[in-house]
């Protein structure tokens, strides 16, 4: 009776184990998704450049003018190591959210681009444009595709800018991210010890038929 009750204690105790293990795993899925699922907001890539966290409320964003003395149309982030030359697949992602934005005004260029620069100031490429966030809710945020560069040189610096200057709205845009994906093709190789091909007969001055 003694060893009974041991084995149902033992047995309570491994399936409570057994249980919260399952919980655990369904609250990470829930929370992060799947390994190879994208999640929304953020940029996939080789590499991934940040721009500050977007809180709801922040005034650190972009806006398409400059008619109040906090707005700002672009910022410059300088890179703590260059990106080498080469090819660019890239993606980005944008968040806007404050008080009343459900209900204002819709505000259809919440858009930005940005340039990549060398050290000397020199700008070697620009992406695409981002997508428009959605209008009518508090919160809004876009993740996509910007296209592809070729820099002949070292990337210093990116510049993101508003993409779509105008003084009739705000059009006020957080940049969140942009990723890099290298694309540039492998150089081609060529074996040294590679040598034409000659006749086998040194003496042979045969001359094709006129």
């Amino acid at each position: 009776m003694h060893s009974t009750s041991i084995l149902r204690s033992r047995w309570s105790v491994l399936l409570g184990a057994l249980i919260a293990a399952a919980l655990a795993a369904a609250l990470t899925t829930a929370a992060f998704g799947t390994a190879d699922a994208q999640p929304t907001g953020e940029c996939a890539g080789d590499l991934t450049r940040t721009f500050g966290n977007p809180t709801f409320g922040s005034r650190n964003k972009l806006f398409s003018n400059q008619l109040e003395p906090d707005r700002v149309t672009q910022r410059t982030y300088a890179l703590s190591t260059q990106l080498a030359a080469g090819r660019y697949a890239l993606t980005g992602a944008s968040y806007d959210g404050y008080n009343g934005r459900s209900t204002a005004r819709a505000q259809t260029n919440e858009v930005w681009v940005a340039d990549f620069v060398s050290a000397d100031g020199t700008v070697l490429a620009t992406s695409s444009t981002t997508g428009d966030l959605p209008d009518g809710v508090e919160e809004a945020d876009w993740s996509g595709p910007l296209g592809s560069i070729e820099v002949g040189e070292p990337i210093a610096a990116i510049v993101v800018r508003h993409g779509f200057l105008t003084n009739r709205s705000p059009n006020s845009v957080h940049p969140v991210c942009i990723g890099f994906t290298d694309t540039t093709p492998p150089p081609v190789t060529v074996d040294p010890t590679t040598e034409v091909p000659t006749s086998d007969d040194p003496t042979d001055t045969t001359e094709p038929p006129e």
